[in-house]
């Protein structure tokens, strides 16, 4: 559970104060297997697992739109 929570830590880290969406999205996928392997009940489990899938979708769309490293044009 704790890695979980540092990935998930790291991801929004990485999006929300270093702009690196590329970075962001590899910790937000790492955050993915744990949640995989975590003891969590299955409710806990697909919520966790939804947030980190809008998560990963909008770091898709910067990553398009601003570049890896959240650069305009």
């Amino acid at each position: 559970m704790r890695d979980l929570r540092a990935a998930l830590e790291l991801a929004k880290y990485f999006e929300h104060q270093e702009l690196d969406y590329s970075r962001a999205l590899y910790w937000t996928q790492a955050a993915g297997g744990f949640v995989e392997t975590s003891s969590m009940q299955r409710h806990q489990m697909r919520k966790t697992q939804m947030g980190l899938t809008r998560r990963e979708q909008r770091l898709l769309r910067l990553i398009q739109t601003k570049g890896e490293k959240g650069q305009n044009g």
